[in-house]
């Protein structure tokens, strides 16, 4: 089993299993090694991939708006502005804008439904990934800064 589909593209098992290996290391780092905010930041991204599973209950249907993960995507923007807001970090701003992206998608495809049904289920993936990046990205600047002075990094 090579975890591509008959037309060789990568199969969804392969794309689920990369961002939960994906998930559970940026997270891990960001708790371990980040501060406050860097653990809220981890908090809330696996908070909102665990809610994701369980609501999800049309697997590869992205013909219509799913308005659960619409819900779920934006409390996450609205936690993660929120967070960006109360931060003296520049990352959770980056965070926020991703999620933002990520609920963007579901109005466009509320507002215009011939929207590609791939194009749909790519982008609300795609964008989870950024959101990690700037995660971790803000959690090893918080440990580099924190090591300049001499101070723990928790």
């Amino acid at each position: 089993m090579t975890g591509l589909t008959p037309n060789g593209s990568v199969g969804p098992v392969v794309l689920q299993t990369l961002y939960d290996v994906t998930l559970v290391l940026c997270c891990l780092y960001a708790f371990i090694a980040g501060g406050r905010t860097e653990k809220l930041g981890s908090l809330l991204t696996l908070t909102a991939s665990i809610v994701s599973v369980l609501i999800w209950y049309r697997p590869l249907e992205w013909r219509a708006v799913h308005w659960n993960m619409f819900a779920v995507d934006l409390v996450t923007f609205l936690l993660a502005t929120w967070l960006a807001i109360r931060s003296d970090r520049f990352w959770p701003m980056w965070f926020a804008g991703f999620c933002l992206v990520g609920v963007m998608t579901h109005l466009a495809v509320a507002a215009m439904p011939n929207f590609a049904s791939m194009a749909y289920s790519l982008s609300q993936g795609f964008w989870a990934y950024p959101a990690m990046l700037a995660l971790v990205i803000g959690t090893w600047t918080h440990r580099r800064g924190m090591r300049g002075y001499g101070l723990s990094a928790s």
